[in-house]
Parts: C-alpha cells; sequence; structure tokens
C-alpha cells in the first residue's frame, strides 16, 4: 500500500493531524484533555493513504462535523487501534430517542471512554447577541454556549445508563474562534471555552478592502475552502488547487452575496517556495449578519 510520510501530499493526512494536535475549544466534563494528545501515535509514515481515504470516503458529503467524526473514527480504530464498542450509538428510552452517543471506547490502559466530538468555528460579535451570546456561528442559530449545553448537559450523560463501565468522559470539541479586527478581545470567555482556543478574524463583505494587504503583494493569493475541509490550514503545491487575485476575490464574493447570504470561508496564502501556504484565515459574511 502507498504510504506517505509528507504531510504536504495529502489533505486527509493534515487533517489528521489537525483533530489530533489542534487545541481544544471547550473544557470537557472531566479533566486530562492534555493526556490525549500524548496518546495520539500518530505518524504519517505508517498511515495507509488509500486505506484513508476508502475508510473516510464513508462520510461523503459537505458536513465538516461528519469529516470531522470520520478522522476521529479512523484515527481510534487504524492509528491507536483502540476497540471501539460503540459509535453513533441511539439511547432509546420506551421507543422515544433520547440521544445518540458518538464514540464509547476501551483505551490502551483499559480505561473506557465516552467522547462526544464536533468540529466548531464561532465569530465574536461584540455589538451583537444572538439567544444571550456573542459566540455566534456562521449559522447564526448555532451559538458556543448552546452547543456547551448540549454536550455537557445532555449527552455526555446519556452513556451513564447503557454504559455503566464508563469512567471517561469527555468532550472532544476542536475548531476556531473568529474575531472583528477592530473589536477588543474580551477580557473573559464564556464557561467552558479555553482560553488557548485557535483563533482568526471575520468580516463583512463591504470590509473586503481589509483582507486587502493580508497577502503579500506580489508573491500572495487567496483561495475558497470548502467544506468539509475547513480544518487544518492550506498547504499545496504551486500548480496545485484554485487561487485568486484580490480583485478575481472580490467579484467572486460580490456574485456569491448577490445570490445568497452564506458566510464564506477564505485562505490568504502566501507561497514559500514550491508551495502555497495559508498566512491568515478569515470568514466574510453578508453585511447584516447575523440576522436570522
Amino acid at each position: 500500500m502507498k504510504k506517505v510520510g509528507n504531510l504536504n501530499n495529502d489533505r486527509r493526512l493534515r487533517d489528521l493531524r489537525w483533530v489530533i494536535d489542534s487545541p481544544f475549544l471547550m473544557h470537557s466534563a472531566d479533566s486530562g484533555q492534555s493526556g490525549l494528545v500524548a496518546q495520539s501515535g500518530f505518524d504519517a509514515g505508517d498511515i495507509s493513504v488509500e486505506e484513508a481515504e476508502i475508510f473516510t470516503g464513508k462520510y461523503s458529503g459537505h458536513r465538516v462535523g461528519y469529516y470531522f467524526e470520520s478522522l476521529i473514527h479512523y484515527w481510534l480504530k487504524h492509528v491507536r487501534k483502540v476497540e471501539v464498542l460503540a459509535q453513533g450509538f441511539q439511547v432509546m428510552q420506551e421507543g422515544r430517542t433520547l440521544g445518540e452517543l458518538d464514540f464509547v471506547f476501551r483505551d490502551e490502559e483499559g480505561m473506557v471512554n465516552h467522547w462526544e466530538v464536533a468540529a466548531k468555528f464561532y465569530l465574536y460579535c461584540e455589538a451583537r447577541k444572538v439567544k444571550g451570546s456573542h459566540y455566534i456561528g456562521p449559522n447564526a442559530q448555532d451559538t458556543f454556549e448552546l452547543k456547551r449545553e448540549k454536550i455537557l448537559g445532555k449527552q455526555l450523560p446519556l452513556s451513564e445508563k447503557v454504559f455503566p463501565e464508563v469512567s471517561v468522559r469527555q468532550a472532544f470539541v476542536k475548531g476556531r474562534i473568529f474575531y472583528h479586527p477592530e473589536a477588543e478581545v474580551p477580557e473573559g470567555l464564556p464557561e467552558g471555552m479555553t482560553p488557548d482556543h485557535l483563533r482568526s478574524i471575520w468580516i463583512r463583505y463591504s470590509e473586503l478592502s481589509w483582507l486587502e494587504g493580508v497577502a503579500n503583494a506580489t508573491a500572495g493569493a487567496y483561495h475558497l475552502i470548502a467544506k468539509p475541509y475547513w480544518l487544518a490550514p492550506e498547504c499545496f503545491s504551486v500548480s496545485g488547487s484554485s487561487r485568486f487575485t484580490f480583485r478575481e476575490l472580490n467579484e467572486r464574493l460580490g456574485a456569491h452575496f448577490s445570490e445568497q447570504k452564506n458566510p464564506v470561508l477564505v485562505s490568504a496564502l502566501i507561497q514559500d517556495e514550491e508551495v502555497w501556504r495559508e498566512r491568515c484565515r478569515v470568514f466574510v459574511v453578508a453585511d447584516d449578519w447575523p440576522e436570522i
């Protein structure tokens, strides 16, 4: 089987590395999250690209969370080689579905773990609140606090009845918080948000000129990041993938927002010899965002 040791060559390997090594976005109900990274056992040279493609290919579509879940499943089953006891397990009571358990597995030390997993992205909007939150999803009906309450208050406790042998319950939540370049970064964070979370930028389409100076004028370019590949920073060969000048980016976004209001994720690139690397990641939203 084909093996790849260079993470630049395969998006799935870069995304898998991001899933394992990126900082957590949410504090878990249990402590000890730092130990998860130490148990990763990740060596790109030991990964079969064909196997990874086949395994994650079962999770087809454009849902970021579904793709994120597929990478965790692959990591647990084929990299760590732990015993996965349940995945996507529906908890029923009197014919009614109470919820679903993402992963229950026996780890390398013989302990049974229950993980609820999610890849989440929130924009800090200083001037507005949605459902009491300043941390609003690209889909403005979603907020950090709502997700926290769902995972910690509802989903993690579900395993107590059906898997009483579980001794570790953890929220495995990765992602980014996007801050407006003119907003003051808040001193306090919502309950459950980790202080070392990944940070990026968001702007409105009418503020797009801010982005023009981010990429280097001679060697820079822009790339639209399509779902489900919102995880690892962009990195591809000079001859690979589509990229745009600022003028081309402006035209594309203008056409996009004239027809719909979905936010667009943009990667500002800089050329490093034969590779384009992400210098900055920016959510561009409609001018009336976060109106639902």
